[in-house]
């Protein structure tokens, strides 16, 4: 297979969150097939560009780029970083792909010049529909790549406690109050652990991670790695969610990304 050159743009590189790791994940497996590949953002802390340097992916801040480069595949998220690069000319690019991972967040827009894409990725359903909503987008240019799941995922051995839940792992960036306050309606011998940017515990979220507890709490790529796992999942965030995660709800919950928007079901705490 030959080499590409493959150059990766998102905003910010400073937390262990979704398109953080979205972008982790694609550019880690590129570099495994053995392309070169690297990553640009207005900033990032220390760990986070540790963790993509170890994985073999070059990161820059975009305002370091001074020269004109030339790569093979453009994988553009967060529309003002290609936006800017292309208005200063300060990358080319055979094939550009612009990606939105988000129907609501503005950075997640796509930009003016969306038309010369070679290809735009949406992460759901909801995010295709969205997209579609506001401008006329060829279905041929436009591609749902849900969200993808690392093999060490569905290759780890999970020991499950088949009788009742005794750790109940709740991984969340933003944690509800109802969630906070499970604590307070469950037997003492269950234990809770919070996972998150908010939380003590907050780092990258791995096999082992997940492989800890009975039941996790969660939305979004959680969801994902603990259903290849086989680890029961229930769905709740800031959102709402609908509880666990079966076969009756499955492909309902999917089309907005295990979002918990599917249905918006709160579960607020008794007074």
């Amino acid at each position: 297979m030959e080499r590409k050159n493959i150059l990766f743009t998102v905003a910010f590189l400073n937390g262990y969150h979704g398109s953080v790791i979205h972008v982790y994940e694609w550019a880690r497996h590129l570099v495994c097939l053995g392309h070169d590949v690297c990553v640009t953002c207005i900033n990032y802390t220390n760990a986070i560009q540790k963790l993509f340097v170890t994985s073999g992916i070059r990161v820059y801040k975009t305002n370091e780029i001074s020269q004109k480069k030339s790569y093979d595949i453009v994988f553009a998220y967060h529309f003002p970083i290609i936006t800017y690069l292309l208005s200063f000319e300060l990358i080319e690019c055979r094939k550009l792909v612009l990606g939105a991972l988000s129907p609501f967040e503005p950075l997640e827009s796509l930009p003016l010049f969306w038309e010369r894409a070679s290809l735009i990725t949406v992460v759901s359903q909801e995010v295709l529909q969205k997209t579609l909503s506001k401008i006329e987008v060829p279905h041929k240019q436009i591609r749902v790549f849900e969200n993808c799941v690392p093999d060490d995922f569905i290759f780890c051995e999970t020991k499950l406690n088949s009788n009742k839940p005794r750790n109940i792992g709740v991984i969340s960036n933003h944690v509800p109050e109802e969630l906070r306050r499970i604590r307070n309606y469950l037997p003492e011998s269950t234990k809770v652990v919070y996972l998150g940017s908010d939380e003590k515990n907050c780092s990258l979220v791995t096999p082992q991670t997940l492989s800890q507890f009975d039941v996790i709490v969660s939305i979004g790529k959680t969801v994902n790695y603990a259903l290849c796992m086989g680890i029961p999942v229930f769905e709740y965030d800031y959102f709402g969610g609908c509880g666990y995660v079966s076969a009756r709800n499955f492909d309902l919950e999917l089309m907005t990304n295990f979002s918990g928007r599917a249905s918006r079901r709160h579960c607020p705490p008794p007074n």
